[in-house]
């Protein structure tokens, strides 16, 4: 269910955005999310670890980028609540951790990857 209110979230920036792989209609200026693992912490204060890898395509280096600093700026730092469009769940974050990658040009779809792996330190209450 995080992965959807991730999803949700990504969608405020009004570009399509896909789960694990984008059909072959989509063209330019989406993201795709794909889920890369979950560490739970069984200490005083239970906690755990969701890391995505969160990709742009696009075919220009400069939107591709802005839409990546405007992910950046979204979660560098952020704690808070995240939820599902429907808001039928609440996802509590209590701090985030943020890798950027270099663009990468794919010769098969013309397009830039902006690669950005993002943790999100979830509460388990």
């Amino acid at each position: 269910m995080i992965d959807i209110a991730l999803k949700c979230e990504l969608e405020k920036f009004n570009v399509p955005v896909y789960y694990m792989i984008a059909p072959a209609s989509a063209e330019d200026n989406f993201i795709v999310i794909t889920p890369l693992s979950n560490q739970f912490y069984s200490l005083m204060n239970p906690t755990y670890n969701v890391n995505f890898q969160v990709t742009i395509y696009n075919k220009s280096v400069m939107n591709g980028r802005i839409l990546q600093q405007e992910i950046f700026d979204k979660f560098y730092c952020f704690s808070g609540d995240i939820q599902t469009s429907s808001n039928q769940k609440t996802f509590r974050v209590l701090g985030t951790s943020l890798m950027e990658q270099q663009p990468v040009f794919e010769n098969d779809t013309k397009l830039y990857q902006f690669i950005t792996d993002l943790t999100l330190l979830m509460d388990t209450r």
